[in-house]
Order: structure tokens, then C-alpha cells, then sequence
């Protein structure tokens, strides 16, 4: 009571960190995620992808949730599988531990989840204007306007709508980005690239709500 509380916060990685991490972790579950199975069960169908199990745990949390039955033990190959299909996806990829908002250590994430901006709760609720994103990143989307064909592709597959085309260009708002990579990857003519910077904070204020 009356005792500040520390929080931990999320890193955004791109597939091919996370990658990495699941390379390291000889004890790897996964579950459905609850933020979709929230939405399933109030008869709201995510608008992203038809991916449930999502969620990963490792290490000794991981074996602990395997083995009371909360999730499944995958290997290392069966869990890049589910990461390639959520990066298909659209989804962002979110690594956490007890000192995430230190430094980046692949040796210490135990837990990993595939958000949306459709039904993740913090996504979600920050797109519906409730509450800011605060996340860790090492990296930034930058588009080459030589290469960009202005098919809005990337604007689609933006989970925070940071994205919009200007005279046939895609403009991305760098300081609200938190580098997942979604736009990069489903870009056609790989206009739009990751570019690594030092590990920095996002915080991304709630959409403006306009009035009722």
C-alpha cells in the first residue's frame, strides 16, 4: 500500500530476433492467446488472422504451464513455424521478462506474444483512444521514396495506423513506430525497410476521439 510499483515493459522485435530467441530456449510452449480467446467467446472474430495458438512461454515458466496442461510443448522448428505464420499475418511480436526495460537479452525474455491491433488489449484499447502504448525497440520503418509505388499496402498492415500515403508515398510518423516490421515485410517492391537505431522508448498518446 502507498509503494510505487515498478512495471516491465515489452520489446518489439522484428522475426528475425525472435527468431534468434527461440534458438536459445530448450524449453518452448505454446497456447492460445487470450486476447483473441476473449474476443472468440463474445462472438467477435479477429479481423487479422485465424491464428489462435500464438503465445509463447519458455524455460522454467514454460515447463511449469506445460506441465499443469495450460499449454503445449513445441520445438524449436515448430515454433518458427507459428512465428513465420504470424508474421504472414500481420502480427507484432512482443518479447518480455523481469528486465526487458534494461537491455535486450535473448538469454532473458521468457515469454513472447503475436498481437493485433484488432483484439490485443493493449493495442486494441489504445486504438480505440483508452491508453498510450509505452513499448522498448531497437528498430524503425523508412521507406525509399524511389522505390515506393504508392500501393498502400504498408498502410493496411500498420497495427498503429502510423502510415498513410502522401502524393502516392508512403509517410510513416518514425517517432510513434515501434519497428515490428509488418509494414517491411508484406511491402511488393521492399520499398519500405527496418532500420536498426539504439534501443529507445515509445510512447504513443491514444487517438483523439472525436465527439459523439
Amino acid at each position: 500500500v502507498e509503494k510505487f510499483v515498478e512495471t516491465k515493459e515489452e520489446v518489439v522485435l522484428p522475426f528475425q530476433e525472435v527468431s534468434k530467441i527461440i534458438e536459445t530456449k530448450e524449453i518452448i510452449g505454446v497456447g492460445n492467446c487470450f486476447c483473441r480467446h476473449a474476443k472468440d467467446l463474445v462472438g467477435h472474430h479477429c479481423e487479422r488472422t485465424d491464428l489462435r495458438k500464438t503465445c509463447f512461454v519458455f524455460d522454467d515458466v514454460g515447463k511449469f504451464l506445460i506441465k499443469q496442461g495450460f499449454i503445449e510443448q513445441v520445438s524449436q522448428e515448430e515454433a518458427k513455424k507459428i512465428l513465420k505464420d504470424c508474421e504472414e499475418a500481420g502480427l507484432v511480436h512482443k518479447a518480455f521478462s523481469k528486465d526487458t526495460d534494461k537491455h535486450i537479452d535473448r538469454e532473458i525474455i521468457t515469454g513472447m506474444c503475436n498481437c493485433c491491433s484488432d483484439c490485443c488489449e493493449m493495442i486494441g484499447n489504445h486504438m480505440r483512444g483508452g491508453v498510450p502504448i509505452v513499448d522498448l525497440t531497437e528498430y524503425m520503418a523508412q521507406v525509399n521514396v524511389d522505390e515506393c509505388v504508392g500501393c498502400g499496402t504498408c498502410v493496411e498492415k500498420c497495427n498503429l495506423s502510423i502510415i498513410e500515403l502522401v502524393d502516392d508515398i508512403a509517410v510513416v510518423e518514425q517517432d510513434k513506430c515501434f519497428g515490428c516490421g509488418a509494414c517491411a515485410y508484406a511491402c511488393p517492391t521492399s520499398a519500405m525497410k527496418l532500420i536498426k537505431t539504439e534501443l529507445r522508448r515509445i510512447f504513443t498518446p491514444p487517438p483523439r476521439i472525436g465527439s459523439v
